[in-house]
């Protein structure tokens, strides 16, 4: 490294150097307490410098942590009003993150990624199923899997269709509900009441309608994943009079 030059400072061996901050010392002390004060100012601006120009290069991402660490298991092909989150953005923490070639959930690439800094990025969740690892890669290699990068995703169930999509205001209508994500059902609202109902498979359940007033209302399935939004069109059954 070329010696930095300056006026007004000389080395032990005579060289010229940079003029080094010197400390004020009380008044009363000599030549020589001053010296040693800006020999050792000199050293600590010297150290200084060697560490500010250390490139940290060859770096391998470390996750230090991720939010949110769950989200929807439905991605961007989902509309709005569906029930499912349409975008998931996830902040992810660490270091080493500068020069970014991929974000991947499990084996999912990242829909979007935006490198803000050496130490944190934000990247858009994938559709997926399982919990799976967050990982960063970049030249130097790809961040190792540890409990702060899990990503959960969740199921809210979605409901397609009704049939028959009306009954009588009397009840007892067998009517089988058609979607998906029906695993883990809590239970089946019909107009604000419950029904009883038996799940034959992860897309079709069957329930029988409770007694209700006349027109048109909500059917709604819950799981631990979520419910089935109130505003779609096939989630609407119609009571008749007869």
């Amino acid at each position: 490294m070329a010696p930095l030059t300056g006026a007004g400072c000389q080395s032990p061996r005579g060289t010229s150097h940079a003029t080094p901050s010197v400390e004020r010392v009380p008044k009363g002390d000599g030549p020589r307490e001053q010296g040693v004060v800006a020999r050792r100012s000199w050293r600590s601006r010297r150290s200084l410098l060697r560490l500010a120009v250390a490139p940290a290069v060859g770096l391998v991402p470390v996750l230090a942590g991720i939010a949110p660490t769950h989200a929807s298991a439905l991605g961007l092909d989902e509309s709005p009003g569906t029930g499912a989150t349409s975008v998931s953005f996830v902040a992810v923490s660490g270091w080493g993150f500068t020069g970014t070639t991929a974000v991947d959930f499990g084996a999912t690439p990242a829909l979007a990624v935006d490198v803000l800094d050496d130490t944190h990025l934000m990247a858009v969740s994938p559709p997926g199923t399982a919990p799976v690892d967050v990982s960063v890669t970049t030249a130097a290699g790809t961040s190792t899997p540890t409990s702060s990068d899990v990503y959960t995703y969740t199921n809210p169930p979605q409901l397609s269709g009704l049939s028959p999509p009306t009954g009588p205001v009397g009840g007892g209508t067998t009517l089988v509900i058609t979607g998906r994500f029906f695993t883990g059902v809590t239970s089946v609202i019909v107009g604000g009441k419950a029904a009883s109902f038996t799940v034959n498979s992860p897309t079709q359940i069957t329930a029988i309608t409770p007694s209700h007033g006349k027109g048109v209302v909500t059917v709604v399935v819950t799981t631990a994943g979520g419910t089935t939004p109130h505003k779609s069109p096939a989630a609407k059954f119609t009571y008749t009079a007869t």
